[in-house]
């Protein structure tokens, strides 16, 4: 008995409870006001039932940001937020972005709507420039709903109020999802005022589309303000990009006059031996103004063995360096000798190449260190301060410029490749010789001229510019071979001995050269097969250790639901 009793209690307390009932829209109301200036005014009434399903807090409504215009430009709509209102009062709001969506959340998140007491929203807002201008009328084409409420719509009615008592030209309207034709609605006119009203509920994504045409004359075109707006949607990301590149140009042209000029220029004559101080590194730091592929590191490799102090031996992509002991060795430039004791400072024997090698990788950081610390301010500036100003200003530049490219065009793309460009152009200009670094560059220069055209110059000894060529030798040969790879004209040198001394050419078998030199092989080609052995080695080395280190407008074609302005969608929170 006490069960049963039980039963019914609890049969009583459950059916005795109010039936939770689906949250929806149970009106939505907009009123039209069509302006002599082609602007609209929009007023919606929307009531809504909480359930604390979805509305809590309060309804937000989502409008597009942007609309598309018959040649496919995007733009922006120009939205007046003019009052905001629940139940006849004021309330508060918050305006946010999402994507193409303007936000408008109504309510407090510190307050709860009234359970099951329904409420009723009014918001009113202008909406700019929305009438579009065609040769033979104008027209209103409307997005009434939005497609994209998460709240099905019970009833939607809209009434458009035309200026001055005009009478629309022809009206349609559409219902259902995004794209769709369907027809549920009925259409009045009261007076001189079109009223529109669906016949069935609108499930959450469908939507009720309006459009209307309007008689000539009764609103005017853009005005010139208007027109300059689009003006700069359309052109303003470009005009910003213009103005920065020119803006960059400027500084740069200035700041190249003021400091990244070189000094005057001296003549170049042949010179038959290096400068006294320059090692074969200095030389091609000095000659081309930076590092060049890894020329200076190989020239410096076998500079060293030239000197007496290691030999090498190279197989397909691996080069094994050996420690030789001298008694009187002589004296390394602070660069070479860097990478020696890097190298070699340690152990007898070294390998690099087809794989990790962290001693490689210390021992070529430091070498391009040393080469940097002693031939770059003394011989060149950088003038780096320039660089590091325009860089970052241009990359500030082009995301200012961003927002206000709605619409990309390959002349926004030709603008910043022009930025970037420049940038990377007056990186390369801005470095300027000093005195030092001229008469330094002129020297190697002459230097280098002799190297290369050797052969040409003995032809000519006569008039050889300089004095007379100084004969050829092995040992000159040898000595000078370092330098004719740092400064890329091994080639025609070891073409020059081969000619001038083809007995001592032939013979040629330096005892630091582990690969041995086979029968029937030219001078060339085994020194091509040497540098080229050594050159795998490192950038393989090298390598290996970086390595580790919206909606569209327009009705006169066909329209749809979802088509036109205004639309969005909204829902609860």
């Amino acid at each position: 008995m006490r069960a049963l009793l039980f039963a019914l209690a609890l049969l009583a307390v459950v059916f005795g409870q109010p039936a939770q009932a689906d949250e929806a829209i149970h009106r939505f109301d907009a009123d039209i006001d069509v302006h002599t200036d082609g602007d609209i005014t929009v007023t919606e009434t929307i009531s809504v039932t909480p359930e604390y399903v979805q509305v809590r807090h309060g309804i937000y409504r989502a409008l597009p940001k942007y609309y598309v215009a018959g040649v496919g430009e995007r733009f922006r709509y120009r939205y007046e937020i003019q009052s905001v209102q629940r139940n006849g009062e004021d309330v508060p709001f918050k305006r946010t972005s999402d994507g193409n969506a303007m936000i408008i959340r109504i309510g407090d998140a510190r307050t709860l709507l009234p359970l099951r007491q329904k409420q009723v929203y009014t918001l009113r807002y202008r909406v700019r420039n929305e009438v579009r201008y065609f040769g033979d009328h104008d027209e209103l084409y409307w997005n009434v709903t939005g497609n994209y409420w998460t709240l099905p719509i019970e009833t939607a009615r809209a009434q458009v109020h035309l200026p001055d008592g005009a009478a629309a030209t022809f009206v349609e309207a559409y219902t259902g999802p995004p794209g769709d034709t369907g027809a549920d609605f009925i259409h009045t006119l009261a007076g001189k005022d079109d009223t529109f009203a669906i016949t069935r509920a609108l499930a959450p994504g469908e939507g009720l589309t309006i459009a209307l045409g309007l008689p000539k004359g009764i609103t005017d075109p853009p005005s010139l303000s208007d027109q300059r707006a689009i003006a700069w949607q359309r052109y303003g990301g470009a005009a910003l990009l213009a103005a920065s590149l020119l803006a960059l140009t400027g500084f740069y042209l200035v700041s190249w006059q003021r400091v990244g000029r070189d000094s005057a220029k001296l003549p170049v004559f042949p010179r038959y031996a290096p400068p006294a101080d320059l090692s074969p590194a200095a030389a091609h730091y000095i000659y081309f103004r930076r590092f060049r592929g890894n020329d200076a590191i190989i020239a410096s490799i076998l500079d060293l063995a030239v000197k007496g102090y290691l030999n090498i031996s190279t197989e397909k992509k691996k080069t094994t360096l050996t420690k030789r002991r001298l008694i009187d060795p002589p004296q390394l430039p602070n660069e070479e000798n860097a990478l020696f004791r890097a190298l070699l400072g340690r152990g007898k024997r070294v390998s690099f190449g087809g794989g990790s090698s962290p001693i490689f990788s210390a021992a070529h950081r430091e070498f391009r260190t040393s080469v940097k610390k002693a031939y770059g301010d003394p011989y060149f500036k950088r003038n780096a301060i320039y660089a590091a100003l325009a860089v970052p200003a241009s990359v500030s530049l082009i995301f200012l410029a961003m927002p206000f490219i709605l619409n990309w065009t390959i002349w926004h793309f030709i603008l910043i490749f022009a930025i970037a460009a420049l940038n990377g152009a007056f990186i390369y200009l801005m470095p300027a010789a000093t005195r030092k670094g001229q008469a330094a560059h002129s020297e190697v220069a002459g230097f280098r001229l002799y190297l290369e055209t050797a052969e040409k110059l003995q032809l000519n000894a006569a008039d050889a510019p300089g004095g007379e060529v100084p004969p050829m030798s092995k040992e000159r040969y040898e000595t000078f071979l370092p330098y004719a790879i740092a400064l890329n004209v091994e080639k025609p040198w070891s073409e020059y001995f081969e000619r001038v001394l083809p007995e001592a050419a032939n013979g040629y078998d330096p005892k630091w050269n582990r690969m041995g030199r086979p029968s029937g092989h030219s001078l060339r080609s085994v020194n091509k097969a040497l540098t080229t052995g050594i050159g795998a080695g490192v950038a393989s080395a090298a390598a290996q250790s970086a390595a580790s280190s919206g909606m569209r407008r327009g009705f006169s074609s066909g329209g749809y639901s979802g088509g036109g302005g205004g639309g969005g969608g909204g829902g609860g929170w």
